[in-house]
């Protein structure tokens, strides 16, 4: 955990540097410098390194991401108005109140009152709000299946959600099928490497076993990843439901179906991007300031 307070608080320190920096032009320029654009560009840049990290959960049909999408919301029930349709993308927030809506192609945001129903073709994303502390710094994108979705003609593109980081799920007893390569060379390269291979239903296969999908995969693809885990979604649900104490012995349910060191990897994982996403705003910030001192220069 010290990890992901660690970058929350990079992050929020310097929301507030930028929103000092903001403060202190709005009381400098009295028309003279005409630095609108300067606190205007400023407000955007704190908006953007402030808001949640948005996470996909890739896969193919049936690769258990609706399971760790579960597990990663800590087995919320969702509303009872959400429907599982595996063609939408499913993209799971804070909210104080459980909520569900749709977003269609022209960005017109519907309420959701009943069940989905009737076509669907114009939805382009279903979004469901949960009291889950969690998703105020990181929301989950629960993705179509890829047999779900034909890849080279679908209107499905990861891309178009904004995402930060990617958790591919493949199933351990048929791990990394020809098609997932595939699929996964579609991804930008900015996408690919802020990723995590989860092997999901690694219950169904001895330790041996499991080594020895976890070796071929590090071999074949552990340069395409930041990491390959091993998860049973099933017991770390179970390990939820039985309130375990997560620090417990090694053979306790929790560390046993691969959760805490998933866990781990997966805050790393977060943490690495808030740190790009802060490096990325201080650059940005230092263009801004030149450009910004160019001017008052020019006007004096």
């Amino acid at each position: 955990m010290q990890l992901k307070n660690h970058s929350l608080h990079v992050i929020e320190n310097l929301a507030h540097r930028i929103e000092l920096a903001e403060e202190q032009l709005k009381a400098l320029d009295d028309g003279e410098y005409n630095l609108i654009y300067t606190t205007r560009a400023l407000q955007s840049l704190q908006k953007r390194i402030m808001r949640p990290l948005r996470i996909a959960i890739l896969g193919e049909l049936n690769s258990g991401k609706s399971s760790l999408a579960n597990l990663l919301i800590r087995n919320i029930k969702l509303p009872t108005r959400a429907i599982t349709n595996t063609r939408l993308p499913t993209l799971i927030f804070y909210s104080e109140k459980p909520t569900i809506h749709v977003i269609s192609h022209d960005g017109t945001k519907i309420d959701v009152d009943v069940g989905l129903q009737g076509d669907l073709s114009d939805v382009f994303r279903l979004e469901i709000g949960l009291p889950e502390k969690s998703l105020k710094h990181r929301e989950i994108l629960d993705c179509p299946g890829l047999s779900a979705i034909e890849m080279d003609d679908s209107d499905f593109n990861v891309s178009e959600h904004s995402v930060d980081g990617v958790l591919w799920c493949t199933i351990a007893t048929a791990a990394w099928r020809e098609n997932e390569m595939s699929a996964w060379f579609e991804l930008s390269e900015r996408t690919r490497v802020r990723s995590i291979l989860v092997i999901t239903h690694k219950d169904q296969l001895s330790d041996d076993q499991l080594e020895r999908v976890l070796g071929r995969l590090q071999n074949e693809i552990g340069v395409f990843f930041k990491d390959i885990i091993g998860l049973s979604s099933r017991q770390a649900i179970a390990a939820f439901d039985q309130q375990q104490d997560y620090t417990d012995a090694a053979d306790g349910l929790w560390t046993k179906s691969g959760a805490a060191e998933f866990m781990m990897t997966f805050d790393a994982l977060c943490e690495n991007i808030r740190l790009e996403r802060a490096e990325s705003a201080l650059r940005v910030v230092q263009r801004i300031a030149n450009r910004t001192l160019v001017r008052m220069d020019l006007n004096t």
